[in-house]
């Protein structure tokens, strides 16, 4: 079964030009991709194991649903996916589209800072140096054991794969770390709200 959602329209609207009706179509598209290689992982699957999932009555699912988010100068739409393909358990994964209002452009990470700045080795000191206290708290232990600190470590290099899952929320640069990205499943997603104030290179219209 598959259930997803996205908006017909943006706070782009405004904007003279294709800028709602470009950000709209990209979305939709996102979502007829996912949609596709979900069903793809299924055909792979082998004519025995259909077979057993008709008998039983089982069936896997993608629910896909979004908010959104503004700043001064930005809308983001965040996509969250959960997808059950019938395994140990469900899996929950993020997608994120911010759009500058003032012209409509989709803006990546990287557009936020200035040219130059070294912003994925800072948001890789601050995520190491903030996650572990957050994480804590959360799961109430003492300190993370050596394997959840690897898994950390390992989730928050200075890559830019590690910190695609962005928006901008008011004064606030929020980085998603869904399930797996900085520990084992248990540990669930994690959000990890950065005041802009203290981010150096980022321009001066974001957020």
């Amino acid at each position: 079964t598959v259930d997803t959602e996205y908006p017909s329209q943006t706070v782009l609207a405004g904007l003279q030009g294709s800028a709602d009706v470009n950000a709209v179509a990209l979305m939709k598209q996102w979502e007829l991709d996912t949609i596709a290689d979900y069903k793809t992982n299924w055909t792979d699957l082998g004519a025995d194991f259909e077979a057993h999932l008709r008998d039983e009555n089982l069936k896997g699912s993608l629910t896909i649903t979004y908010t959104t988010h503004q700043s001064a100068h930005t809308v983001s739409y965040i996509y969250t996916m959960f997808s059950d393909t019938l395994g140990a358990h469900p899996n929950t994964t993020y997608k994120t589209f911010t759009f500058d209002t003032t012209n409509g452009q989709n803006l990546s990470l990287a557009m936020l800072f200035n040219s130059g700045t070294d912003y994925l080795g800072w948001l890789s000191n601050y995520s190491r140096a903030q996650l572990p206290a957050m994480i804590e708290a959360r799961e109430n232990v003492t300190t993370l054991d050596s394997n959840s600190t690897d898994m950390l470590n390992a989730g928050t290099t200075a890559d830019a794969a590690n910190f695609q899952d962005f928006y901008l929320d008011g004064a606030n640069l929020v980085i998603l770390f869904p399930p797996y990205a900085i520990g084992p499943y248990v540990l669930g997603s994690t959000e990890l709200d950065i005041p802009a104030s203290q981010i150096p290179g980022l321009k001066t219209q974001y957020p």
